[in-house]
């Protein structure tokens, strides 16, 4: 699971970083490259300096006017995959950046907002800055921060709060960040995949749309721990022709086992895998119904010659493990 925090600061963004890290949660690294090649960097947090040139070779990238900040594809990928708990901030400015990630991994990740109340702001910032200028400055930056979140409400799937005159201070903002904690751990056992198969024997490949994830993966992971080698998209188009790379997937692919949804049959993406899978001369395709969405006739007409097996029905498990090739299982 990941888990993103925006709007810590100062010693609150440390401390926070320290409970999750206490509680067996890694650290997402930061890769940053500043332009001034100021002083900035000592407040960013968990990061190291780069160039411009590493920057730009991040698939995910957070920009503003004083520095650019990447991060680790396969950090990001063994998280909302469930494989490992991550934590990482960022600032409420970044929130085009964060809503980049939803967007990306929807249900696989926490956004959290921090509230940090002005009276509480405002004392850390005492403890920090001298100069009362730059002390209204980040008031008035606070203030806008809170009218920007107002309208975004909707990006998050939880508030915490911190008030530095609470009767148990930190404690009351660790007891918040705990629950979230706890959410996400138990999340991971449903969410937990193995990286998709790579290797030269018999294989499944699995078409589905990433809006299904919290339907699809579970049923991924059983099947992965039944031994069965799969090959899904894991949702990072970057680089070489991404096209080019799924129909080498799909070809090398013994099984094509896609999962039939709603979602599903507005996707471009897996219209674009049935349909180079029903022109495989050696497919042997197998449908997952999620629910009761159908494609349109042309495509129904061939996916209704293949084994069909309805979710509603209960036993998938049972009845892909009589459906799939036996080849494709260690």
């Amino acid at each position: 699971m990941l888990v993103i925090l925006v709007g810590a600061t100062l010693e609150i963004a440390k401390k926070s970083r320290d409970h999750f890290v206490s509680r067996d949660f890694g650290l997402v690294e930061k890769m940053s490259y500043f332009p001034s090649n100021d002083s900035i960097s000592s407040h960013l947090g968990f990061t190291k300096s780069c160039t411009k040139e590493e920057i730009d070779n991040c698939y995910l990238i957070s920009s503003n006017e004083y520095y650019k900040t990447g991060f680790d594809r396969f950090q990001i990928l063994d998280a909302v995959k469930g494989r490992t708990n991550k934590f990482m901030t960022a600032v409420p400015d970044d929130l085009d950046f964060v809503r980049q990630i939803k967007d990306s991994f929807g249900d696989c990740i926490r956004l959290v907002y921090l509230h940090i109340d002005k009276y509480s702001y405002e004392s850390m910032l005492r403890k920090h800055i001298i100069f009362e200028e730059e002390i209204h400055q980040r008031l008035k930056k606070r203030e806008e921060h809170a009218e920007l979140f107002s309208r975004e409400m909707g990006l998050f799937d939880k508030v915490v709060v911190y008030e530095e005159n609470s009767p148990i201070g930190c404690e009351a903002l660790f007891m918040q960040y705990d629950r979230i904690i706890k959410e996400a751990k138990q999340l991971n056992d449903k969410l937990f995949v193995e990286f998709p198969y790579k290797g030269s024997e018999d294989y499944i490949f699995v078409s589905y749309s990433r809006a299904d994830e919290e339907k699809v993966l579970p049923i991924l992971s059983e099947l992965h721990k039944e031994g069965y080698r799969i090959w899904y998209d894991e949702g990072i188009h970057g680089g070489i022709n991404w096209r080019v790379m799924l129909g080498d997937r799909l070809d090398g692919s013994t099984d094509f086992l896609m999962f039939s949804s709603e979602n599903s049959s507005k996707s471009k993406n897996v219209y674009a895998e049935v349909g180079m899978a029903l022109d495989k001369e050696e497919s042997h395709p197998i449908v997952v119904r999620l629910d009761d969405a159908l494609f349109p006739t042309g495509y129904e007409m061939y996916l209704k010659e293949y084994q069909n097996i309805f979710v509603k029905n209960g036993n998938v498990i049972e009845e892909l493990k009589n459906a799939l090739s036996p080849s494709t299982r260690v």
